[in-house]
């Protein structure tokens, strides 16, 4: 678990030419692994909320499409409809 809070200098980590990003989908909340709810994780910009895990943020995007050099434009996937058909039995 230790390995999970090592500092790693820019030359380590591909963030495909973006800035930090402490709305990543990725990013740890800021009590993770605690054993007492202190924070184990400080921003180093203040009052940044981080940890989020309900979206990709927009760099999330930005660094997978980078990545796969991917040039589509932001499209979502299309909803779908299940219609649910009673059945009876005799």
């Amino acid at each position: 678990m230790e390995n999970n809070f090592q500092l790693l200098d820019n030359i380590q980590v591909d963030t495909q030419n973006t800035s930090y990003d402490y709305d990543s989908v990725m990013h740890y909340e800021r009590t993770a692994f605690s054993k007492n709810g202190s924070a184990t994780i400080e921003a180093l910009q203040a009052n940044v909320k981080i940890g989020q895990r309900l979206y990709l943020s927009a760099t999330d995007i930005q660094e997978v499409q980078r990545y796969y050099n991917c040039t589509a434009s932001g499209t979502t996937l299309p909803s779908t409809t299940t219609t649910i058909t009673p059945t009876t039995s005799k």
